[in-house]
C-alpha cells in the first residue's frame, strides 16, 4: 500500500460540556517532525500524543492544533479564608480599643477585604480530559491515514499511467528500430554518393 506524505485529519467531539477539537496536516519529511499548539490546560498530555501519533505515523512533518472549550458554568468557584478574615477582626478590635472608634464593619465590607474571598479555577480531572483528547487525537488521526492512503493511490495511479506510456513509446521506438537504421544507413550512402560523384578514384 503506498501512502502520501500529505494528508489531512480533523476532528470535534464534545463529552459532557468539554469540547475538544483536532486538526492535523503533514508534508514530506525523512523523519517524523511533530510540532504540537494546544492549550497550557493541555501541555500535561504532549508526551502522550506524541506516543499515540507515532501509532499511525512514523514519517512526515506534522503540525498538530488542538482547541479545548469548557461550556460548563462551574469553572471557577468562591473560596472563603476564614483564617484570613480573623486576622482582619482582630486588628479592627484593636484599632477599635486603641483609638476609641466605633468599629462598623459589616460582612458585605469585610468580603472585599484582600484574600477573604477568592476565585479559584476548578481542578481539572486528568483522567476526565485525557479520554475526551483521546478520542479527538484518534479520530482525526484516523482521518489523517485516510487521506494519506487516498493520496498514495492517486500518486499510484498517476505514476503507473505515465509507466504505460513510456512502455507504448518504447515500444513503438524498438518496432522502428530496424527501419530507422535502415533508413540512416541509405541516407548514409546517398550523402557519400553525392560528395564522391566527382572524384576519381584509382
Amino acid at each position: 500500500m503506498i501512502k502520501s506524505m500529505t494528508g489531512f485529519g480533523r476532528c470535534e467531539i464534545q463529552q459532557d460540556s468539554k469540547k475538544f477539537t483536532v486538526e492535523l496536516k503533514s508534508v514530506n519529511h525523512r523523519y517524523l517532525d511533530v510540532n504540537i499548539r494546544m492549550p497550557k490546560k493541555l501541555n500535561f498530555f504532549e508526551t502522550s500524543i506524541r506516543t499515540l501519533l507515532k501509532s499511525y505515523a512514523n514519517r512526515g512533518k506534522v503540525d498538530i492544533f488542538i482547541t479545548y472549550e469548557d461550556l460548563s458554568q462551574a469553572q471557577s468557584s468562591v473560596k472563603y479564608n476564614p483564617l484570613i478574615a480573623a486576622e482582619y477582626m482582630k486588628y479592627f478590635k484593636q484599632m477599635e480599643e486603641e483609638f476609641g472608634l466605633e468599629n462598623d464593619i459589616s460582612v458585605s465590607a469585610l468580603a472585599r477585604f484582600p484574600e477573604v474571598l477568592t476565585m479559584e479555577e476548578q481542578v481539572e480531572d486528568e483522567e476526565e480530559l485525557w479520554n475526551g483528547l483521546k478520542k479527538a487525537l484518534e479520530g482525526a488521526f484516523t482521518q489523517f491515514v485516510e487521506t494519506r492512503i487516498t493520496e498514495g493511490e492517486n500518486l499510484k495511479k498517476d505514476i503507473l499511467a505515465k509507466l504505460t506510456f513510456l512502455e507504448q513509446e518504447v515500444s513503438a521506438v524498438e518496432e522502428r528500430s530496424p527501419q530507422i537504421v535502415a533508413e540512416y544507413r541509405q541516407k548514409l550512402e546517398e550523402k557519400v554518393a553525392e560528395l564522391l560523384a566527382d572524384t576519381q578514384l584509382e
